[in-house]
């Protein structure tokens, strides 16, 4: 993640929604850019599937868009970690 014209990371909040861009397939997970500025991680766990198939990576390609949840953000690293899981980007229940 990188700050430019101003814009901070502390503009950026957990819970928030946010459009995001795959930007790249990592090895546990994908890599996000979103708000112009931003790139975030999506950790293989935290997929539109809670329990992912060994060919998880056939459902991303680069530049597929995506709504995603702002998890966490790690200032002293700039760490972002987003969840594409339905259950927290709708903000509903899981079913049981």
């Amino acid at each position: 993640t990188r700050e430019l014209k101003g814009i901070s990371i502390d503009v950026l909040i957990p819970g928030m929604m946010v459009n995001a861009r795959v930007q790249s397939i990592l090895e546990n997970g994908i890599m996000l850019s979103f708000l112009t500025y931003f790139t975030g991680t999506v950790d293989l766990f935290h997929l539109q599937n809670t329990f992912p198939t060994s060919r998880w990576k056939d459902d991303f390609n680069e530049n597929k868009k995506v709504n995603a949840r702002i998890l966490f953000i790690d200032p002293s690293t700039r760490a972002v970690g987003l969840t594409l899981n339905p259950h927290l980007v709708q903000n509903k229940a899981p079913h049981s």
